[in-house]
């Protein structure tokens, strides 16, 4: 038994699955919060499959039995109820030094998170995420509570030069209002760093269900949205505090190599744009 997430697991394996067992992997992955005690039948009743099916699903999954699977269910379950956004209480072998050398720590420490989040799949990720920008009709941006902050930074980076992007994070209650008059061609970028909302999830599947492409911004190997995304782009998170140090990178990097796709074009209307501020006394220089 590797040392996987259970959702990770499924995500890698459901779709050589047969449809049945594939039926019981996707409800998994929307109810696994909510279904951690519940017994084989009960799963099967709730997820509209027999009990044979759930079995044999878990064995496929690389279980040797229906109480490891729960097992692992509900120790995720919890985890996801309790997000670790700060941990104050580190012990004083870390902490020792003076305030001069926690800050440099800290410092440090969010600073090496950038530099290991960038991998051949992250360098991958963002060339396909540039490309498929530049294809799409109009890019929607997603984000929900700290997510939102970047969502919203996101839009007003391109903007600058590639007025083609659209915020839905203004009026989340209204999101599915907007998701449903996206025009064929349209991509949605979402955001969802852990711990993600609910509505993010709806929102996902809604879009994959309409048959639009998602860009998903994550910082969860398992984040259970993996389901619904075209393209993952994934930051390591911080172990003790929350940061968003690796996100804005990410997002400034996928900015500027748009920004080179469009060469001369974007460079143009920045220079404009700058002027523009300048005579209206917006900026100075």
């Amino acid at each position: 038994m590797s040392n996987k997430n259970i959702i990770s697991r499924i995500l890698e394996k459901k779709n050589g699955l047969p449809k049945k067992q594939r039926i019981f992997c996707d409800f998994v992955i929307e109810n696994f919060r909510n279904i951690g005690l519940d017994g084989v039948s009960e799963m099967a009743e709730k997820a509209g499959v027999g009990n044979t099916t759930v079995l044999r699903a878990v064995k496929n999954l690389g279980y040797s039995n229906f109480n490891d699977f729960k097992k692992e269910i509900h120790a995720l379950s919890i985890d996801s109820r309790v997000p670790k956004w700060w941990n104050f209480d580190q012990s004083e072998e870390k902490i020792g030094g003076g305030r001069e050398s926690n800050i440099e720590r800290i410092w440090d420490e969010i600073n090496v998170l950038q530099r290991i989040s960038l991998d051949d799949f992250l360098i991958e990720g963002i060339e396909e995420t540039v490309e498929l920008i530049i294809s799409s009709e109009t890019t929607h941006v997603f984000g929900l509570r700290t997510s939102r902050v970047a969502a919203i930074y996101f839009e007003n980076l391109i903007n600058q030069f590639y007025p083609k992007v659209n915020q839905l994070s203004y009026e989340p209650y209204f999101i599915m209002d907007r998701l449903y008059h996206m025009k064929k061609g349209d991509v949605v970028v979402i955001i969802a760093l852990s711990p993600f909302t609910q509505l993010s999830y709806q929102a996902a599947k809604y879009c994959k269900e309409l048959g639009h492409p998602i860009i998903l911004i994550t910082d969860d190997e398992n984040n259970s949205l993996k389901a619904f995304a075209s393209i993952v782009l994934k930051t390591i998170r911080h172990d003790e505090h929350y940061t968003m140090v690796p996100l804005i990178s990410l997002i400034e990097t996928i900015t500027v190599m748009l920004g080179k796709h469009m060469k001369n074009d974007s460079q143009k209307k920045l220079e404009k744009i700058g002027q523009l501020l300048v005579e209206k006394n917006i900026t100075t220089i």
